[in-house]
């Protein structure tokens, strides 16, 4: 897995960049070259599910070498986040595929977070793909797409307090299969910073995703 890592590294975005963002920081398990692409055109769009688990230990993998990462930049422990959630898909591509790739893969990621996973995010309308847009266009596209879904306060509040979690803020793990330009990623953050705030609490959220474009 080194190998895909580039010798042990995750690719991603470093913290502290210009502009504002929604979310701190992103890293994903690989970097999305053609083989890494192909792999999830198969698992996406060909119906090689059974390539799910494999993808989600990548995920599990990722996990690992991003918590080591936070534990020596900030001395925190193990159990960094209190939650992990991902990015939903439109009702179309879930009757096209049968499955949302992205929970799959949280669930990877959740098991080396040792935290839960929570459906926190829905969409209100199907987009068209995104991969051939500038951020631009992206951010456009993408505006009033995502939104909480209807029982996701409730949930997320019953969550912080039946565990006691009252440290603050919260922190959340936001999960996709591809990291472009982050236009998906920031918009997602944006919604859960929104939630978190209506429990009268702030959010750190962190991005996790399986390719790194």
């Amino acid at each position: 897995m080194s190998d895909l890592w580039q010798g042990g590294g995750l690719p991603g975005l470093q913290q502290g960049w210009s502009g504002t963002r929604s979310f701190l920081m992103n890293r994903s398990a690989v970097q999305y070259n053609p083989a890494m692409r192909e792999w999830l055109a198969q698992y996406k769009f060909r119906g090689h599910e059974s390539m799910g688990p494999l993808l989600a230990q990548m995920m599990n993998y990722a996990m690992r070498a991003m918590a080591e990462e936070l534990r020596e930049k900030s001395a925190a422990s193990w159990d960094f986040f209190d939650v992990v959630t991902f990015v939903p898909v439109s009702e179309e591509r879930m009757l096209e595929r049968g499955f949302n790739q992205s929970r799959a893969l949280a669930y990877g990621a959740a098991s080396a977070a040792r935290a839960p996973v929570l459906e926190l995010l829905g969409r209100s309308r199907h987009t068209e793909k995104q991969s051939s847009k500038n951020r631009r266009q992206r951010l456009l596209e993408l505006e009033g797409v995502y939104l909480p879904l209807p029982d996701a306060l409730d949930k997320l509040k019953g969550f912080l307090l039946s565990k006691h979690l009252v440290q603050y803020p919260v922190r959340l793990l936001l999960i996709d299969d591809v990291y472009t330009t982050g236009s998906t990623m920031d918009t997602c953050a944006s919604v859960l910073q929104g939630l978190c705030r209506e429990l009268g609490r702030s959010a750190e959220i962190y991005s996790l995703t399986w390719a790194r474009s």
